[in-house]
Order: structure tokens, then C-alpha cells, then sequence
């Protein structure tokens, strides 16, 4: 979770400070932070080829950080959650005001 918030740490948003990072069998296979045009979570895909990877065991760990560098809620968005559904992504770890949560996206109904 560490790399996330460092990762939101390179975010030039003011406010909402974003990061990710991407693992596969507890390898990271890609870092990022929001932009102005896309969702942290969409821009640490956008720097990998899905299809290289068969099985998608992928975790994914989603940090959001305040102007003083503190934790805050960063649960994946709708759009978001549903995006890491339709690429099979089952855990996500995000950070929260009080710690860190986990989301499993298999549990989560599409709608």
C-alpha cells in the first residue's frame, strides 16, 4: 500500500490524490495515479497487455492521500469496480480514513 500512496503522491489533482498499483502473483507489473483524463486504477491498465497474462490472478491496491500526505477513503468507484470486474480482477485493497479495506469483486452483483 506504501507504493500506492507514493504513487498518489505524483497525481497533479489537488484534491484527490490516487494511486495504484497492480500486481500478478505478488509481482508488481505496474504502478500509476490519476490524471486529469483517467481513474488511477484505468491508467495502471492502460501500461499493461492483458493478454500476455492467461490466468489473471491480479491484485490490485487503490491509495488516496490528503494535502498532509494522510490516508483517505479511496474504494474504487462504480465505473471502476466495474471495470476490474470485467477483467477479472477479484481483490482490491484501498485505503481508508482509518486504515485499509478489501473488496472482493466476485461478491459484487453486476448490474
Amino acid at each position: 500500500m506504501e507504493l500506492a500512496q507514493q504513487q498518489a503522491l505524483q497525481s497533479k489533482h489537488d484534491i484527490f490524490k490516487h494511486g495504484c498499483v497492480l500486481t500478478h502473483r505478488n509481482k508488481i507489473v505496474a504502478m500509476g495515479h490519476n490524471t486529469m483524463r483517467f481513474h488511477a486504477e484505468i491508467y495502471t491498465f492502460n501500461q499493461i497487455d492483458l493478454k500476455r497474462y492467461r490466468n489473471r490472478n491480479f491484485t490490485v491496491y487503490v491509495a488516496r492521500i490528503n494535502r498532509n500526505s494522510d490516508a483517505r477513503m479511496s474504494k474504487p468507484c462504480k465505473n471502476c469496480q466495474s471495470f476490474l470486474k470485467k477483467v477479472n480482477i477479484n481483490n482490491v485493497f484501498f485505503s481508508t480514513d482509518n486504515g485499509l479495506e478489501k473488496m472482493n469483486l466476485c461478491s459484487i452483483i453486476s448490474e
